[in-house]
């Protein structure tokens, strides 16, 4: 596996430009059962997939050292550096791509409503030259919470803007955000340059539903109406240039395990691809 991901990423290198690969995905440590078989899906599907950036969601720290066991000889692996809540969100980049490279240290930004130690992540990169600024959150979960849920998602565009706009990052934002679509329009939609990678792509209806409990029976739910949501979101703003471009959106993690009858998480993972163009210096 270790030769296959050097030599894709030997092979990227020959080229200019780069198709970046993104995932994001909610892996729900919370849920007790299976942790380590549903961890090690999880690894399976990046190991494969060979994605550069991932935005995970519900890491505890039994799955955190599974993550770092099979996957920290390709990714570095940042979270914050003061958890409250046993949970959280982690951002990984690949080790094995010359076209990407650190741009400062990790940050992060509590929501000071939150009940639930929910937080902004925050990482700058720089991808062919072009600087970027990735994000990623767990927003407040449950309905009673869209108050709260919608005030940490104005933060989150806030620092977005800020990045984009002062600095001319362009801006990877995604994760868990449990949102209504109602939630969104209520705010006035999103930010004046931002797609949101689903839609951007063509809303296909079989990528729409990233939290599917008709689908997905790894919840032992007992009511009668299954919901469907789409609670997971990936956005792009770019900064000024052609440089960066939305090319495709995908849902991951569809397969059962058959020897725990059950898939890798209760949400599905979004995986998406972005053309980013080198940036040549004129000097």
């Amino acid at each position: 596996m270790g030769a296959n991901i050097a030599k894709e990423a030997a092979e990227e290198e020959s080229g200019s430009g780069l198709n970046l690969k993104v995932l994001s995905w909610n892996i729900d440590g919370l849920d007790g059962r299976d942790t380590i078989a549903r961890a090690d899906a999880v690894c399976s599907v990046i190991l494969e997939k060979k994605p550069h950036i991932i935005f995970l969601q519900e890491v505890v720290p039994q799955t955190l050292k599974r993550l770092q066991s099979k996957l920290g000889s390709y990714y570095t692996i940042h979270i914050s550096h003061k958890l409250v809540f046993q949970y959280f969100p982690a951002i990984l980049v690949t080790k094995v791509s010359r076209k990407i490279v650190p741009d400062g240290d990790v940050g992060m930004f509590d929501f000071p409503g939150s009940t639930m130690g929910r937080h902004l992540l925050q990482l700058f990169v720089r991808v062919c030259g072009v600087p970027m600024a990735l994000y990623t959150s767990h927003l407040e979960s449950m309905k009673d919470f869209s108050g709260e849920r919608k005030d940490q998602l104005s933060q989150c565009f806030e620092f977005v803007k800020e990045q984009n706009e002062l600095f001319s990052r362009t801006c990877i934002f995604g994760g868990d955000l449990n949102l209504r679509d109602e939630e969104v329009k209520s705010m006035g939609g999103l930010l004046p340059k931002m797609v949101d990678m689903w839609e951007a792509c063509g809303s296909s209806e079989e990528d729409k539903y990233t939290w599917d409990i008709q689908a997905n029976d790894n919840i032992d739910w007992k009511y009668a109406n299954k919901p469907r949501c789409r609670f997971d979101r990936l956005y792009l703003c770019p900064a000024d240039g052609p440089f960066v471009k939305a090319l495709s959106f995908e849902l991951v993690g569809k397969e059962r395990l058959p020897q725990i009858g059950r898939f890798p998480s209760d949400h599905w993972g979004m995986w998406s691809v972005f053309q980013v163009s080198e940036i040549v210096s004129s000097e």
